[in-house]
């Protein structure tokens, strides 16, 4: 059997309501080299039901007979794959239509083993506990890049709240750059198995490519990683222990870490588990208590009780009297949010690149029908973007000019142009406004 040019891995529990309309994202696309694998982590038969039901020769089913970490799961994922380059999508997340094609171009075009892009973002009807359910994020820019890896892990030591290095997980990977980096250990390791892998990867990598396109939709769903991400850095429990992950799933972190309920210290995590994978072959990151603790501490959105307790939970692994004072110092200086942390940079409109749109307006229903409305929106969104730059670049020459005194009436060209001019700003806000509504 002939290798695929592409595998795409789902890993997935007790969510076949959200599983069927990813899956149906991934074999909507116009590239036919692919499989899909379907990686259930001990579900009821239900999820086995969607996989039979939707009977395409693409999809391979594997199923654990008891709970599994994530780490565990994605390695049985990860193992079944034939493919030449490697993907990993959530099961609520949609890979849009173009996706695969896309891909494909890329890595025809440029030498590097890792992909990484910015994936949209969709909040399910169902998400509404921070009330933006129906919502939809996508990145409107086209842009392609080459990054040096050892570039990009730099920036993440020094400020560990960000990164832009391919992950498996809305990424893509060779197999020739995961079976290097796997010849040490297991390319998963701990709570955050992505954010180690893609840490890893990039370690063993000289360059990648970023694009600055949604090749992809993250979904979050009210049973989502993302969701219970949300509500367990707030104090909150997931709304259905049958949802929930398994025990199983408590790994032990970095013991120099001790806060990891926040993307700072997630990253610093992943950081100081790849530093003691790859010994004195690797990077050298060896950030003290303090700066550790300071990161931390960015990560605590809200400093209400569960804030506080965790804030003093990272004090106590500071062994110095200077350190502690140099940590309350920053403590008072903290942002005194009094808003739950969100994943939408606001409600609809445009900032900058990024268009934040309502799905529903869109005839978006689910995560397979955002990624449909989504391909549209980026078009309607280049336009209202290049309408109003176009605008507000017109209305600024304008007023740069002199005032002129009136000898003879405009020319028709003059005319012609301020018309136009009118016409730009009038497209731009019927647009605007359209994808607000």
């Amino acid at each position: 059997m002939s290798r695929p040019r592409f595998s795409i891995v789902v890993p997935t529990r007790q969510r076949p309501h959200t599983l069927h309309y990813t899956l149906a994202t991934i074999l909507n696309q116009d590239h036919d080299s692919f499989e899909v694998i379907v990686a259930d982590n001990a579900s009821s038969s239900e999820t086995r039901a969607v996989v039979e039901a939707i009977n395409s020769p693409k999809i391979r089913y594997v199923r654990s007979d008891s709970p599994l970490t994530i780490a565990a799961n994605w390695i049985r994922g990860l193992a079944a794959t034939r493919g030449e380059w490697i993907t990993y999508l959530g099961d609520d997340d949609g890979l849009m239509p173009s996706a695969l094609r896309d891909v494909d171009a890329i890595i025809a075009t440029h030498a590097v083993e890792s992909i990484g892009y910015y994936p949209g973002l969709y909040a399910w009807p169902c998400a509404d506990d921070t009330g933006e359910a129906n919502l939809l994020q996508l990145l409107i820019s086209d842009n392609v890049q080459v990054m040096a890896a050892r570039d990009a892990l730099s920036a993440m030591m020094q400020t560990p709240g960000s990164w832009s290095i391919p992950m498996l997980y809305h990424g893509w990977i060779s197999r020739t750059l995961l079976n290097r980096a796997a010849a040490a250990g297991d390319i998963f390791v701990g709570n955050y198995p992505d954010t180690f892998a893609g840490i890893l990867l990039a370690a063993h990598t000289d360059c990648f490519v970023t694009v600055e396109a949604p090749l992809s939709i993250s979904g979050y769903s009210a049973t989502s990683g993302s969701m219970r991400w949300l509500q367990t850095s707030h104090g909150k429990e997931t709304k259905d222990e049958v949802h929930s992950m398994p025990s199983a799933e408590v790994v032990p972190g970095h013991p120099s870490v001790p806060d990891a309920l926040s993307v700072p210290g997630i990253i610093l995590d992943g950081l100081l588990l790849v530093r003691d994978r790859l010994g004195d072959s690797g990077y050298d990151f060896r950030p003290t208590r303090l700066e550790i603790a300071l990161h931390c501490l960015r990560g605590v959105w809200l400093l209400d009780e569960v804030g506080q307790s965790r804030v003093a939970r990272i004090r106590e692994t500071l062994e110095t009297v200077s350190d502690r004072e140099v940590f309350d110092q920053q403590v008072d200086k903290h942002p005194r949010r009094t808003s739950p942390r969100t994943w939408f940079i606001g409600p609809p409109g445009l900032y900058g690149k990024w268009l934040v749109c309502d799905a529903k307006a869109l005839g978006a229903r689910n995560v397979a029908e955002a990624c449909t409305a989504a391909a549209g929106a980026r078009r309607c969104g280049t336009l209202m973007a290049a309408a109003a730059a176009a605008a507000e670049a017109a209305e600024a020459a304008r007023a740069a000019q002199p005032v002129p005194i009136p000898v003879t009436p405009p020319s028709p060209v003059i005319r012609f142009a301020r018309k136009w001019r009118r016409t730009l700003a009038k497209r731009a806000e019927t647009i605007r406004s359209l994808m607000a509504g």
